[in-house]
């Protein structure tokens, strides 16, 4: 699923529960560098990474500039902090 039909909506939490109801492992790509002007799509993603993780549902992610790391996707903002815990979950989840 792209980072785009994910956390680029208006999708709220209740529907990124029922999505980890249904699914056993996800593949989002195309994530951009989580600057101040995604504020918003950053929140959601570190939204649906903590309930991914509550649920232990494997993931893989890929970035939309390839040559970035997922590491360096969001370094600035609002949401910088926040991110940092996601990145550990990412890294663990990526590794179930």
């Amino acid at each position: 699923v792209s980072f785009k039909n994910l956390c680029d909506t208006f999708i709220g939490r209740q529907r990124y529960l029922l999505l980890c109801e249904q699914i056993k492992g996800i593949i989002i790509t195309d994530i951009p560098y989580l600057d101040i002007h995604l504020a918003g799509a950053a929140m959601r993603f570190v939204i649906l990474v903590d309930l991914l993780y509550e649920y232990q549902i494997p993931i893989i992610v890929t970035t939309l500039d390839k040559q970035q790391n997922i590491e360096t996707i969001c370094e600035e903002g609002p949401v910088e902090f926040a991110f940092q815990r996601t990145l550990s979950r990412l890294i663990e989840l990526g590794q179930l």
